[in-house]
């Protein structure tokens, strides 16, 4: 989520549902990449595998598992070996990752021209770690090994060929930035240690690169620890933020309870509602929503739907902000909107309070949620996020 692109608001006529529409890219990137670059959409558009095999990719790859992600390896190569496109740089990208449980840049000089050409965005996350990191390696390279020795037995999913030292390895970038994704994502106890590790990592980057969001080193270290200072919430919310994005598949419960549907007279009246939005009516728009969203007689649903709908006009239209904050918040808090509308709404609010830079809200509204899905610790303590609240500003 590196820019808030406001979600496109569709009609379903067929299944009477709202749907909320993100372009997301498919392929999961060093900090799961959600903007999909629209010359890549309309190259991978025509060039898609058959839909077993795409059902199979997906579910792999996105695992957490080493060995699910593992088993995405012989059909990735199969259809590369065919010059499928798309597959070509989705196993470029898995390869200078090490998610398929080793490093390389083999598939990408092999293709390089193409993927160039074609997939620019893709081709800067290949080259990710080879950019971060050689600065680096050239200049303090005992440093940055002693930090790798130490958290490398940290990494729960280390890859085969790992070596013990950076010294002398000619993959030293392509290994520490594995490692940094080891702790990231792929790593499920000692949350403590793991935090830490990646504090001193993050302290790296913010020495050595231009970081347009602030150093992530001290917000790491307050995770780690607990404590926290009314200087560095900045710090804290990006890291609590970095921590989710790279966790979301598991803070998300697959619809926790079944939701009922949009009711066809609703879904009658937002199609209604919608043709003046498309014909530039702003105002007649929002005033027939807040007609719809005040009728006495309601099903809960339908409710949350138009609200849905509302919110989301109210933000990108500036426009009443004290009532947008209001329906943000009375949405998340309700059990009525469905799985993928109500993540829309979670993620967007998140993103948007972040860019208006109220970070004691992300921490709270972000450290909830880690309460009450990662209540096993496997991500961050219980214990250190409790103690951050309550040291928060009222």
């Amino acid at each position: 989520m590196s820019s808030l692109k406001l979600i496109i608001i569709v009609l379903c006529l067929t299944a009477c549902q709202l749907v909320a529409l993100e372009v997301r890219e498919s392929v999961p990137g060093s900090a799961f990449q959600k903007e999909a670059i629209e010359q890549e959409r309309n190259v991978l558009a025509p060039l898609t595998h058959s839909k077993q095999q795409n059902k199979l990719i997906d579910a792999y790859v996105k695992g957490y598992s080493a060995e699910l992600r593992h088993k995405a390896l012989p059909i990735l190569k199969e259809l590369a070996a065919n010059n499928n496109i798309s597959t070509i740089r989705l196993l470029a990208l898995l390869e200078s990752n090490g998610d398929l449980g080793y490093v390389s840049y083999a598939t990408y000089d092999n293709h390089k021209a193409l993927l160039q050409r074609y997939f620019p965005e893709t081709t800067k996350a290949i080259l990710q770690p080879n950019q971060v990191w050689s600065p680096v390696v050239k200049s303090k390279l005992e440093m940055l090994d002693n930090i790798y020795q130490t958290y490398l037995p940290v990494c729960e999913q280390p890859l085969k060929d790992m070596p013990v030292t950076l010294i002398g390895e000619e993959k030293a970038t392509l290994y520490m930035g594995y490692l940094e994704r080891c702790l990231h994502r792929y790593t499920f106890s000692n949350p403590s240690l793991r935090l830490i590790g990646l504090s001193e990592i993050y302290g790296i980057h913010c020495e050595f690169e231009s970081v347009k969001t602030p150093c992530l080193k001290s917000g790491y270290m307050s995770l780690a620890t607990g404590k926290m200072n009314k200087n560095n919430l900045a710090s804290i919310a990006y890291a609590l933020f970095n921590e989710y994005v790279a966790r979301y598949q598991l803070m998300r419960p697959k619809k926790d309870k079944p939701k009922k549907s949009l009711t066809q007279e609703a879904a009658h009246d937002i199609a209604y509602v919608l043709k003046f939005y498309q014909n530039n009516d702003v105002e007649r728009t929002l005033a027939e929503l807040d007609k719809l969203v005040k009728q006495p007689k309601l099903a809960e649903q339908d409710r949350a739907y138009y609200n849905f709908i509302l919110v989301q006009l109210l933000y990108v239209e500036n426009k009443q902000s004290v009532r947008v904050d209001e329906l943000f918040n009375s949405l998340i808090a309700s059990s009525y909107l469905p799985f993928d509308e109500y993540w829309t709404i979670f993620d967007s609010y998140t993103q948007i309070l972040l860019n208006e830079e109220r970070y004691g809200t992300v921490i709270r509204l972000l450290a909830y949620e880690f309460l009450k899905h990662d209540k096993n610790n496997n991500a961050l303590s219980q214990t250190h996020l409790k103690s951050i609240l309550a040291s928060l500003p009222k």
